[in-house]
This record gives C-alpha cells, sequence and structure tokens, in this order.
C-alpha cells in the first residue's frame, strides 16, 4: 500500500519518475527498499509451504506407526479369538459326551450305575480314541446295544467287537450294533459270542455281492423264521452271501430265505404229496434235524432232472427265486462260505486282521502329522513368543497406542491451524506481491 502511495506521489511530482530532486530520491530509495522487504517475505512464503509439506509427511509416518501398532494389536486379538474357538469346541465335545453317557445311564437302575458306570465311561473314550468314531456315534452305539439288551458289565466288550466289525466292514458303528444285536436277541447269545457274530457279518460281506450295512438293514425279517426252523446265524449269513452272488438284492435274499423256510414248514397238501413221491422231507421238524441247504440241496437235485418239479414243491414265486438260484455250483459255494463263517473269528480272524491293517495305516499318518508337526516346530515356537509378548504387553500396547492417538490427533489439529494461517498469510502476501509487481511496470513505463 506504501509503494503504491509512493509510485502515485512520484508520477505527480515535478519531473516525474525521472526527477533527481532530494525528495525523489528519497521516495525512489524507500520503494526500493520496500521492494527488497516484499522480495524476502516472498521467501519466507515458499519456507512455509515447504514446512507444510513437512508437517504432512510426518503425518504420514504417524499414521504408518499407527497402522504397525494396530496391526499387531489385530493379530492379538486374532489369536485371542482362535484359543476362544478352540476353547468353545472343548467344551462342546465334553459336553456331548457327558450328555451321551447320561443317556446310557437312564437305562440302569441305580445299583447298576454305580457299579459300572466309571468302566462304560473309561470304554467308550478308549473307543474313540482307538477307532477314531465321533463322539454322538459312540453314545448311540452304546445306548442301542444297552437297550437291546446287553449286559453294563459287558458292554464294553460288546462295544469293541461292534467297532471292529463297523470299521472292517465300512459302515458306522450303530448300523453294526444293530445287526448284532438282532442275531444275539434272536438266538439268545451273549457278549462273549460277540466276536464271532462280527465275525460272520465280516465273512458274508468278504464272499457275498453284499455288504455289512445292507446283511445288517436285511436279516431282522428272516431271523425269527430261520431261528424257528433251526437255521443258525452262521448257515443264515451264507445263505444270504450265496444267493447275492446271484443277482439278487440283499433284502430280496433275505424275503426269498424267509418265504422258502416258511413254504418248507407249512407246504399245501399238492406240495406235500411232491414231497413224499420224492422222498423229501419236509415241516419245521425236518428242518431243525436235517437242516435246510440239505433240504434244498434235495430240492434242487429233483429240479435238474425235470425243472417243473421246483414250482409243484414250492409254489411260492418268492421263495421259488430263492431256491432256483441254488444249483449245485451255489450248494457247493454255500458249504465253503459257512465253513469260513464256523472257523474264521477271533485273534487270527479277517476281520482282524483287516481291522489291524487300518489301524496301521491309520497309526502311519498320525506318525507322519507327528514328523510335520516336528518340521513346523520352529514356526510355531516363533508364533508361541510373538503371542505370549503381546498377551503380556497388551495394557501397556493399548496405553502407548492411546497416547498416540491423542498425539496424533493434537498434531493434526496444530498443522491444521499453521496450514490455515500459512494460507491467510501466502493470500496477503500475494496480493502484496501483485501490486508490487503492477507498480514496477508502472515505474518502467
Amino acid at each position: 500500500a506504501r509503494n503504491k502511495a509512493l509510485l502515485t506521489s512520484l508520477k505527480a511530482s515535478k519531473g516525474g519518475m525521472k526527477g533527481n530532486t532530494e525528495e525523489i530520491k528519497k521516495m525512489k530509495a524507500e520503494y526500493t527498499k520496500n521492494n527488497e522487504k516484499l522480495k524476502e517475505f516472498d521467501s519466507s512464503i515458499g519456507n512455509n509451504q515447504r514446512n507444510v509439506g513437512n508437517y504432512q509427511s510426518a503425518m504420514g509416518k504417524l499414521k504408518t506407526g499407527l497402522a504397525g501398532v494396530g496391526l499387531a494389536v489385530g493379530g492379538a486379538m486374532v489369536a485371542f479369538q482362535a484359543l476362544s474357538k478352540a476353547v468353545g469346541v472343548l467344551t462342546v465335545d465334553f459336553g456331548a459326551f457327558e450328555k451321551g453317557l447320561t443317556n446310557v445311564l437312564t437305562l440302569m437302575d441305580s445299583g447298576t450305575i454305580e457299579k459300572f458306570q466309571g468302566e462304560m465311561k473309561d470304554g467308550m473314550l478308549n473307543i474313540i480314541s482307538q477307532y477314531g468314531f465321533a463322539i454322538d456315534d459312540v453314545s448311540k452305539a452304546m445306548f442301542d446295544s444297552v437297550s437291546a439288551g446287553v449286559d453294563a458289565g459287558n458292554s464294553v466288550e460288546f462295544m469293541n467287537a461292534a467297532s471292529q466289525l463297523a470299521l472292517g466292514g465300512v459302515t458306522d458303528l450303530s448300523t453294526a450294533v444293530d445287526g448284532m444285536t438282532s442275531v444275539m436277541n434272536a438266538y439268545g447269545l451273549s457278549a462273549a459270542d460277540a466276536d464271532q457274530i462280527a465275525s460272520a457279518f465280516f465273512t458274508g460281506q468278504k464272499f457275498g455281492k453284499t455288504t455289512v450295512e445292507e446283511l445288517s438293514n436285511s436279516i431282522g425279517g428272516v431271523i425269527p423264521h430261520a431261528k424257528r426252523a433251526g437255521v443258525s446265524y452262521q448257515e443264515l449269513i451264507s445263505s444270504m452271501a450265496v444267493l447275492t452272488t446271484q443277482g439278487i438284492k440283499t433284502d430280496l435274499a433275505a424275503t426269498a430265505l424267509k418265504s422258502t423256510i416258511t413254504a418248507l414248514e407249512k407246504p399245501s397238501q399238492q406240495a406235500q404229496k411232491k414231497f413224499d413221491e420224492l422222498g423229501i422231507s419236509y415241516g419245521t421238524t425236518a428242518l431243525k434235524s436235517e437242516g435246510l441247504m440239505t433240504i434244498l440241496t434235495q430240492i434242487s437235485a429233483a429240479g435238474e432232472e425235470n425243472a417243473d418239479v421246483l414250482s409243484e414243491l414250492i409254489p411260492n414265486i418268492r421263495a421259488l427265486t430263492g431256491v432256483s438260484a441254488l444249483g449245485a455250483e451255489q450248494l457247493e459255494q454255500y458249504d465253503k462260505v459257512l465253513q469260513e463263517v464256523n472257523n474264521d473269528y477271533g485273534e487270527t480272524s479277517s476281520l482282524t486282521n483287516a481291522v489291524r491293517m487300518q489301524a496301521r495305516l491309520n497309526g502311519e499318518w498320525t506318525k507322519q502329522k507327528v514328523l510335520m508337526g516336528e518340521g513346523m516346530k520352529p514356526v510355531f515356537t516363533a508364533f508361541n513368543q510373538a503371542l505370549a509378548f503381546l498377551v503380556k504387553n497388551l495394557g501397556t500396547i493399548l496405553s502407548i497406542t492411546k497416547g498416540l492417538v491423542l498425539a496424533f490427533i493434537g498434531y493434526n489439529a496444530v498443522a491444521i491451524i499453521s496450514i490455515v494461517k500459512t494460507g491467510l498469510q501466502t493470500a496477503a502476501t500475494w496480493l502484496q506481491v501483485t501490486a508490487t509487481r503492477a507498480l514496477n511496470i508502472a515505474m518502467k513505463a
């Protein structure tokens, strides 16, 4: 503003801008001095602008530092969440096991509970550990076993046999228990026979086109008739296995055997005449004394001489389906299967060996996991140390973080105020510089 006034006075004086009087010289000297000050102020504006850039850079670094602290705290929180999840899983597993055991105990009186509760609990845990079954599967299978009549004192022994059948027969534990208890209850057997029963099912799967699951699900429909007719469970399972090799599904094989037994127990009057004519025994007494397969062998032999005789002896279509499938070759196969069923059980049985092989595979896999875990041990150790450090210093870290956040907010506020102030100064200086440059141009003109 002063330079503008000086410029106006110079132009109005005598001689104008080119005058050489003492007064004009003083005005020119003052004008020049003011210009120098404006240049210095202009330079200070540049410095202020650079300082603003430094403020912004410092704030960026502070943000990065805070982000690093936040990441460390976030890592600690993730670790805590993982630990909480693991604890939650353990709690759920414990609750599921206790609930399952309690359900089993509801089937027993107080004296039996007091005597066998600990043994049954340990047995269930060992089965889970040894065979790898889920908690709910073991709990349900134990409940079904006791509910089906297995004595509490023999339940662990029975469950071990059922577990071997489930593992060797590639089925679930409850299915194995269902099939085995059906046989035990029908034939009045005990847990001491469980190993032989389990091996019989496994051998049936081994020689037939069937599975342990299919045999277990189907045998219940025919087993009361077989027991009544004096047919052993070994003969029944062997018969079902052989019939499935002829393309008959397991459930239909059971139905065919049921119908055959019924047809032989109570044949029609016309069928009785034919049986008598051929010299083949019939009736429940004959089935018990001579055996189902002995009579079927005689019927099969008669059918080979005259195919029409089969329908006369066994008019029931379902029964005839089974009898027709049992030729001389199939009956020979039946003898082989029955021999295996009667003898292949115990410590050296096919089922025991299959389970041991599976256990070795599981053991080898466990070993390899341990070795892999050993290789990762340094990583786990470093992680645990880092986690321990975070846990130990979490309070300090949070306090520092809080202080840094407050400092950041304060620093940011000061920087913003400085930026605003500098901006106002810059605007004012820019106006002065612009006016001065205009005066310089006017003076040169």
